[in-house]
């Protein structure tokens, strides 16, 4: 498939156009983060992440290759036309080191109006865990460890531990169920303030 390519610099401030709405799989951002590469090495971790003229954000599955960043805009960042943003992130382990946020455009279509997807989770979280699940040489992406706090459940979906009691080493977090049988209605709570 064919692909429009926009190269965009790191440390560009020019907006990023995604194509007009409805659009699906026409266009590739690559950013070209060859100055963070250069500052901060290649031992890093990117993530983009998209928030539509809706507001809704969401991350968006991208790939590396050499000095560029790449993602493929999809029909979930096209469904609305107008302004919109995309942020590069560059980590190394858990620290954020740098970030980039570009404005985006989508132009309206002159077609009848369509649906809005629903919220784009579990399409991307599948593509985030493939990719993670292949970088790390992982054929069963449900084996991979994704913190203290995210494990898979017994269909496969992605879900929170969260404790049954307060614990000492607080690296779990407590169930909205405990909170109120510890502190009670915490609205009440705040009215009495």
């Amino acid at each position: 498939m064919n692909q429009i390519e926009t190269i965009v610099p790191i440390e560009s401030r020019d907006s990023v156009f995604l194509g007009r709405t409805g659009e699906n799989l026409v266009r590739k951002v690559l950013f070209d983060i060859a100055p963070w590469l250069g500052q901060y090495g290649n031992d890093v971790n990117l993530t983009v992440v998209f928030e539509r003229p809706d507001s809704t954000i969401y991350p968006l599955a991208s790939t590396t290759d050499g000095h560029f960043c790449s993602v493929v805009i999809s029909s979930n960042e096209t469904a609305i036309g107008g302004p919109g943003y995309l942020e590069v992130r560059l980590y190394q382990g858990e620290l954020l080191r740098k970030s980039q946020r570009f404005r985006t455009l989508c132009a309206t279509s002159i077609a009848e109006p369509g649906q809005v997807p629903d919220q784009p989770t579990q399409g991307w979280i599948d593509q985030i865990m493939a990719q993670l699940a292949k970088s790390q040489g992982e054929s069963n992406p449900s084996a991979l460890t994704l913190g203290r706090a995210l494990q898979w459940d017994d269909l496969g979906r992605l879900a929170v531990d969260v404790a049954d009691e307060a614990g000492t080493d607080k690296t779990k977090p407590v169930s909205e169920a405990f909170l109120d049988s510890m502190i009670g209605n915490i609205e009440i709570l705040l009215k009495t303030l």
